[in-house]
């Protein structure tokens, strides 16, 4: 009986140890990487690129070329995300006010890279493709004052910003 007893754990141990074997089993792969905003920049109302000149002063002026500047942007990976573009008074976000937006992704207008061409009006309104213009006078002290562009790209895990100050005319 004791003997009987005896093989029959050992028959048990052996199969909870196969069981445990790491053959045929593999983990799980790691999760995506987060999304990141490799790329923020600007061409003001005069031509300078942000991209290329960093600490140069970037200006939005209603009186050249009618206002129009331009944004780009780059992400990695290439996955679907929700791109946001914003101004704001102050180097928060919090405090700022979106202005443009879109969904990016793969197959998508906007890809892993994303250009817009935006204006700045007389009255003071800031508007990219057709969207609803916001309007910035309450924010405007003196001339030229310094404004804040938000680029955001959010994804499951998160969002990425990155920032850019620029001397509203």
């Amino acid at each position: 009986m004791i003997k009987s007893n005896m093989l029959g754990s050992v028959a048990c141990c052996a199969l909870l140890v196969a069981c445990k074997s790491p053959q045929g089993h593999s983990n799980p792969p790691p999760p995506p990487p987060p999304l990141a905003l490799t790329q923020f920049a600007l061409v003001d109302s005069y031509g300078v690129d942000s991209g290329l000149y960093p600490d140069d002063s970037l200006y939005l002026d209603p009186y050249a070329y009618d206002g129009l500047f331009e944004v780009y942007w780059e992400v990695t990976p290439n996955r679907d995300y929700s791109y946001y573009l914003s101004v704001g008074p102050t180097p928060n976000i919090e405090d700022s006010v979106t202005f443009y937006d879109a969904a990016c992704g793969p197959g998508l207008y906007c890809a892993r890279t994303g250009y817009e061409v935006c204006s700045y009006s007389l009255n003071y309104d800031l508007q990219c493709a057709n969207q609803a213009p916001v309007n910035v006078a309450s924010w405007i002290y003196n001339v030229p004052q310094t404004l804040y562009l938000f680029s955001e790209a959010c994804g499951p895990r998160g969002c990425d910003v990155k920032r850019l100050g620029v001397l509203a005319l």
